[in-house]
């Protein structure tokens, strides 16, 4: 098991962390569940770079589960994906998010959330990381009709994903994204609009309220599909 570099679990809780042994190759983790992401196991995987983590709400789930907390001790991580499979979309915030960016590795170039439902407000935390490339937001892991960036928010971000979200308006502040170079929406009925991003090719699928025409009009490079 110590040169053991790749692992999937698969939903499956890892052992207790006393009866976890030091994986000092170990580079991904992939399908663990939430009950895993505890300090004491996370700090035995010291070159860990890409993180999987699945989360199962059950029908009661009273307190929020603080999924982001021991992730600092990653100092090596590059990729992060954390996805409720059974999202309770009805109600209201279930998974506490992140307080700081300290919450997150400073390494980190890659990150997908599903189905958590925060608010809009909430992604200026993530928007403050700087080595963020690729983002990819899917099933309402950000919700509400209003989502505004400001400037000198996703400094370096290069692609981002927008899938399933009941957002209306994109506003923004300033120059935004000035290294984005890919922008996929889909399944995003109510969107109205998208902001001015000259530089990057946009892709839409199944986004029926988006004025493509004022986009052409402005020379953006946009791809329109109904499958994608």
């Amino acid at each position: 098991m110590q040169e053991l570099k790749h692992l999937e679990i698969v939903g499956s809780n890892l052992q207790d962390p006393c009866g976890v042994a030091l994986l000092p190759n170990l580079l991904s983790l992939s399908n663990i569940s939430v009950n895993s992401c505890t300090k004491e196991i996370l700090e035995r995987l010291p070159e860990l770079k890409k993180l999987g983590v699945r989360i199962e709400l059950s029908p009661d789930a009273a307190e929020p589960m603080r999924c982001f907390d021991n992730l600092f001790v990653l100092k090596k991580l590059e990729s992060l994906k954390c996805a409720i499979v059974n999202p309770h979309l009805s109600r209201s915030q279930i998974v506490a998010p992140p307080a700081s960016v300290l919450t997150f590795p400073s390494s980190l170039s890659k990150l997908s959330l599903t189905g958590f439902g925060y608010s809009w407000e909430r992604i200026r935390v993530i928007a403050k990381l700087r080595n963020l490339e690729v983002l990819k937001l899917r099933c309402y892991a950000f919700r509400g009709p209003e989502w505004v960036i400001h400037e000198k928010e996703f400094e370096n971000l290069k692609f981002l994903l927008l899938e399933d979200t009941d957002l209306v308006f994109w506003k923004v502040e300033g120059d935004i994204f000035p290294f984005l170079t890919k922008l996929c929406i889909r399944h995003c009925y109510k969107l109205k609009g998208v902001p001015f991003l000259k530089s990057a090719v946009i892709k839409l699928v199944d986004c029926p309220s988006v004025n493509v025409s004022r986009l052409q009009e402005e020379e953006v490079c946009i791809l329109v599909s109904s499958s994608w």
